[in-house]
């Protein structure tokens, strides 16, 4: 029982890593300026990354104000579900000015008519 609660845990953390470093790049952010705000050196980022190290939930609050999204993201698997990459979209639309959120919303609605 120990070892697949292990396996678990380390499965999770690996899994918050990849969003934080999708975050990260998706903020156009390098690993050595995110380890600088956050007082840390760019190791500890990477191994943080790479789900070697867990992040604390007082980290996940510091990385999520520097990429400007919310620490619930850090949860969200590449392949989750809809509710989870809508929420992921709604975020990225959010620092788009109207005129171009608008503009994402109709090539989105084109791509899926035409994916249908």
């Amino acid at each position: 029982m120990t070892r697949e609660v292990n396996v678990g845990k380390t499965e999770f953390v690996k899994s918050v890593g990849i969003a934080i470093a999708r975050q990260r790049k998706q903020a156009n952010l390098t690993q050595s300026y995110t380890a600088e705000m956050l007082g840390i050196e760019k190791e500890t980022l990477s191994r943080i990354e790479n789900g070697f190290i867990s992040p604390t939930l007082t980290r996940l609050e510091q990385l999520g104000k520097i990429f400007g999204c919310p620490v619930r993201l850090f949860f969200v698997h590449e392949k989750g579900d809809w509710q989870n990459q809508g929420d992921t979209i709604l975020e990225m639309l959010k620092s788009l000015p109207d005129e171009k959120r608008e503009v994402v919303v109709k090539l989105v609605a084109e791509i899926v008519r035409v994916l249908k």
